[in-house]
């Protein structure tokens, strides 16, 4: 992942020719960090349903 943001934050002579890497760096960055937000919001959304549904069983003290 620190080498992706590398290519987007330091484009050299090498990089700034082939434009497709770092359209590719991007999408790649974009998926994950979007795949990740469903993943957790997934997570929360299942513990306030489990504690819904048996809120005796989550009581604090």
């Amino acid at each position: 992942m620190h080498n992706m943001l590398m290519l987007l934050q330091a484009p050299t002579a090498e990089t700034a020719l082939n434009s497709n890497a770092l359209l590719g760096a991007g999408i790649g960055m974009g998926l994950a960090i979007i795949g990740a937000g469903i993943g957790i919001g997934r997570i929360g959304g299942q513990a306030v349903e489990a504690i819904a549904r048996q809120p005796d069983l989550f009581k604090l003290a």
